[in-house]
């Protein structure tokens, strides 16, 4: 199923992370790790190990989906969720640090925009000024 639809398995990945950011659950440590799956996976996108580009089908189109669309997927929901947990914004800045350094200008674009929104996110709902202040050291929109 997710091989098939690798945008649902990013959404599914997300929905467990958000679940576990909510009031009831409070598990930070669940959406750190799959934020960290998340990091894994664009760079496997990135790199893919079969270079292959057998045709299967010939007469089959797909469209293809935009960086931006599954960064979306990925991030804004855990960016939203999350903003009240320094340790999961923390981890999704030095995410999008590291994604910025893959050699692909979709994912750096992406990156850079999401590292802003999560920032942007953090300081309306955080008022411990040390925390921004290590936050938007980490940002990469600031570099």
């Amino acid at each position: 199923m997710f091989d098939g639809d690798p945008r649902f398995g990013l959404i599914t990945l997300t929905e467990i992370a958000s679940r576990a950011l909510s009031t009831w659950i409070n598990d930070p440590g669940t959406a750190i790790q799959i934020i960290g799956c998340h990091e894994k996976l664009f760079y496997l996108w990135n790199n893919p190990e079969n270079t292959e580009n057998d045709l299967l089908y010939d007469r089959l189109e797909i469209a293809q989906i935009e960086i931006s669309n599954f960064f979306d997927d990925a991030f804004k929901p855990i960016s939203r969720d999350g903003t009240g947990f320094m340790e999961v914004i923390l981890r999704l800045q030095k995410t999008f640090c590291a994604l910025e350094k893959i050699n692909h200008d979709a994912i750096k674009t992406a990156s850079k925009q999401h590292s802003k929104y999560a920032f942007t996110r953090a300081q309306i709902a955080m008022d411990m000024e040390e925390d921004l202040e290590i936050l938007e050291k980490a940002s990469l929109f600031r570099k």
